[in-house]
């Protein structure tokens, strides 16, 4: 008899919030207060995502990268992939210095990654690799693919990424507004688990940001079988209540930071 160890695929959470993480320096409000009193779940630092089944993969290298790590107990990854250059999503990149790790992105995104950490370009442990929107690309047994979103001010272009394998396809929004061009959502079609930005909860910026509601919709329009939001601002609601609300429109869920889902 043949005995299948099939190895699950772990997707951490490592930072939930957007570019002032909560609590936010100086602010008072629910949020804020909240964090500071109980921390956990209320708590959030900046944006970074971690596909594990053996071959680790990071989206984003949020600036709190070396906190998260040391949570969540890891050394390294394989791979990194950028999703856009706001300092919330990249600065983290520097501590992974000295590592052998891969780093795609597409190449306006890797000359200004670059440029900031030009002692990188030097480091021969750092393997570079130039992709482009829509085109699939392997990476052991994953297929991963860059999408095109909104997300306007953006000093290079900004993209989300498809991961997937036989198995699953996962779809990370990266941050974007409700107005994605028609070919992404058409890419972006049918996921088994949809990682989308909720930045806000009622407030909506079309050109930059989803908010909560926004989504949900985003969901549902992709047919997704199962959505997780996550970059959430210290304007948007406390985990709880968020949770709570999310959870009434069907497999929809929020993230927390260090959440762990296996699939």
């Amino acid at each position: 008899m043949k005995i299948s160890l099939a190895i699950l695929m772990k997707i951490v959470f490592l930072g939930t919030g957007s570019t002032s993480g909560t609590p936010k320096i100086g602010c008072n409000c629910e949020n804020c207060r909240l964090a500071r009193e109980f921390g956990g779940i209320y708590s959030r630092s900046r944006f970074s995502i971690l596909i594990d089944d053996g071959k680790k993969i990071l989206v984003d290298t949020s600036p709190d990268l070396r906190a998260q790590f040391l949570k969540a107990n890891l050394s390294g990854v394989d791979l990194v992939l950028i999703t856009h250059t706001h300092y919330d999503h990249f600065t983290g990149l520097g501590e992974l210095h000295g590592r052998l790790v891969d780093f795609w992105a597409l190449p306006d995104t890797l000359d200004y990654v670059l440029k900031w950490f030009d002692y990188l370009r030097k480091e021969s442990r750092i393997q570079v690799k130039v992709i482009e929107t829509y085109q699939q690309y392997e990476y052991g047994k994953y297929k991963i693919q860059a999408f095109n979103v909104m997300h306007e001010g953006a000093p290079t272009t900004p993209v989300g990424y498809i991961i997937q394998d036989d198995s699953h396809k996962i779809v990370i929004t990266g941050d974007t507004g409700s107005e994605l061009p028609q070919k992404s959502l058409e890419t972006m079609k049918n996921p088994d688990l949809l990682i989308s930005e909720g930045t806000f909860f009622k407030e909506s910026i079309p050109k930059i940001h989803l908010n909560v509601d926004g989504a949900i919709k985003l969901g549902g329009l992709l047919g997704a079988k199962e959505t997780i939001l996550t970059h959430f601002s210290h304007r948007n609601k406390p985990y709880n209540e968020l949770n709570k609300y999310v959870q009434q429109f069907g497999n929809f869920l929020a993230s927390y930071d260090q959440m762990t889902i296996e699939l």
